[in-house]
């Protein structure tokens, strides 16, 4: 009976874990996060950071649309504080760009408040579904 039991809890473990889906790809660079769809095209092949000359911080990312087709996309920087919080008032709005296929590109910028001192940089597909990050984005 133990043994149906382990059984049992083992398959419901294994079904449960096989159900969950992942909407947001972890991209290897621990501060980038890229949407379901554009992780289909996008690889990103560098992070960056480190300070402007007015000792902001400055971060970027450069990646390569790996598909054979022109691609849009939106992307968003959140600055942090140095307790992981987003810093409010800094306008975080999405942007959006166009990448040629089989192109590489780059997305940098640079924080306006000395207070940042990390950032998460967000890589969505301009036409996936809005995730629950409304923030920034324009309807």
């Amino acid at each position: 009976m133990e043994l149906y039991r382990t059984g049992l809890t083992f398959v419901l473990a294994s079904a449960l874990l096989g159900c969950q889906t992942q909407p947001i790809k972890q991209a290897q660079h621990s501060n980038i996060e890229l949407g379901p769809h554009a992780s289909k095209y996008i690889q990103i092949t560098n992070e960056r950071a480190g300070f402007s000359t007015s000792n902001l911080l400055r971060a970027g990312a450069n990646g390569i649309n790996t598909s054979s087709q022109q691609q849009q996309l939106r992307f968003r920087f959140i600055w942090l504080d140095s307790s992981g919080f987003e810093i409010s008032g800094l306008p975080s709005r999405w942007q959006y760009t166009t990448l040629p296929p089989n192109e590489s590109f780059s997305l940098e910028m640079i924080a306006s408040s000395p207070s940042a001192t990390d950032y998460r940089i967000r890589i969505y597909d301009r036409n996936s579904t809005k995730n629950n990050d409304s923030q920034g984005i324009e309807q």
